[in-house]
């Protein structure tokens, strides 16, 4: 048993939990690969213990909260955890894609489709900093007007918000 499992899924996990995009059961299995790789945590061990076959986040998400806390992590707040989500999906939407994009590959017509409901989501005083300052606005429009787009246009589009989200990640 080695110690040194990557704690990179904790923050992560925790992160799309707050955004209520976590399951039970990927918090119950995160939690059986840190005990197996020794990080132990009362909340922890609760949880990947847990004999239940069907955990839910109902039990799974309150001790979830205790384990980040407990292995000394930040539990995340929303706005931080929309800050993160809105940032991976801009990078997802800024790699380039290896196929001709004549229609919305699923690589990136979701992270578009993300950005946008996660621009919603956000505080309306630091949505509209943010996409003053961070051009995440016309990212967001044009996450919009791709889902609305269909034939030629799409690739304009496509091309589009690649170059705006690669913009974006230069001005960080």
């Amino acid at each position: 048993m080695t110690p040194h499992l990557p704690v990179q899924p904790l923050p992560d996990l925790a992160r799309r939990h707050a955004l209520g995009e976590a399951t039970a059961d990927q918090i119950t299995q995160l939690c059986r690969d840190l005990l197996n790789h020794g990080h132990y945590s009362p909340s922890v061990a609760e949880i990947a213990l847990d004999p239940s076959p069907y955990p839910t986040l109902a039990h799974v998400g309150p001790l979830f909260n205790e384990a980040i806390t407990e292995l000394g992590h930040p539990v995340p707040t929303i706005e931080a955890a929309l800050q993160w989500a809105i940032e991976q999906s801009v990078i997802q939407i800024a790699a380039p894609d290896p196929t001709p994009p004549t229609t919305a590959p699923p690589n990136t017509a979701e992270p578009l489709n993300k950005l946008f409901l996660y621009l919603l989501r956000y505080p309306r005083n630091t949505a509209e900093d943010l996409g003053t300052e961070l051009r995440l606005a016309e990212l967001a429009a044009v996450a919009f007007d791709l889902q609305h787009t269909h034939g030629p246009g799409r690739a304009k589009l496509l091309a589009e918000a690649r170059a705006l989200a690669s913009q974006w990640l230069r001005t960080r």
